[in-house]
């Protein structure tokens, strides 16, 4: 539809590429730079906008919003300041939590802190700075049978269930990030991650064309229809 009806720095789309450096006034050069050039437009794209910072858009948060993220120059984050200088993501929290117009006052806030938090633990520092106070993850939604217990791991865990599809970027990921986790009894070791729940592996689901099968579910396909 396109074809031989367009011009500019992406060419004129007739499928040659010889004539694609063609000037705006329609002369064919082999300087990239001059070809480019001929192409900026004589007025602004766009107004100028003048960017105004969170803290001095909203005033009146900054004083909740630099007492919520001194707990990231605090005693809690003590021994990972050694590590990991805390006073980038300090002021990155400040910024964000002063958005409170804009959801930052909880959700900006927790963000960053989870962030120093996630870059301490790959330095080697596990930090446990979660309350339910303060940024909570609740792990009980999923616990609603008695065969799988989900606890929450601020820096991971080495003891990972089997999972039905032995995914291997699980365990390795395991490691340093915090979440949910699940402790899988013996009689149900598999984690299956469809639903969310400990299995035998008899009966794992799974995903084949895009549909979620069950235990011994057989599809058939007839004529390109199932």
């Amino acid at each position: 539809m396109r074809k031989n009806k367009v011009v500019g720095l992406c060419g004129n789309y007739n499928s040659r590429i010889e004539d694609d450096q063609m000037t705006k006034s329609k002369s064919l050069v082999t300087s990239v730079v001059e070809f480019a050039e001929s192409w900026i437009s004589p007025k602004p794209c766009c107004s100028l906008v003048t960017q105004i910072s969170p803290c001095d858009r909203n005033p009146y948060c900054y004083a909740w919003a630099a007492r919520k993220c001194g707990i990231i120059n605090g005693d809690i984050f003590k021994e990972c300041h050694k590590m990991v200088d805390p006073q980038p993501y300090y002021d990155s929290c400040v910024k964000e939590a002063c958005a409170c117009d804009m959801e930052g006052r909880f959700l900006g806030f927790c963000t960053t802190v989870a962030v120093y938090a996630e870059v301490c633990s790959k330095a080697g520092v596990c930090i446990d700075w979660r309350t339910p106070e303060s940024c909570p993850i609740y792990c009980d939604y999923y616990n609603h049978g008695p065969d799988c217990k989900w606890h929450y791991k601020p820096c991971g865990t080495r003891i990972t269930p089997k999972m039905c599809n032995n995914h291997p970027v699980a365990e390795t990921f395991s490691k340093v990030l915090e979440g949910c986790y699940a402790n899988c009894p013996n009689h149900a070791p598999y984690l299956d991650g469809n639903m969310m729940k400990c299995v035998p592996l008899s009966e794992c689901t799974c995903y084949y064309n895009g549909l979620l099968m069950q235990p011994n579910e057989v599809y058939i396909m007839n004529c390109g229809q199932w």
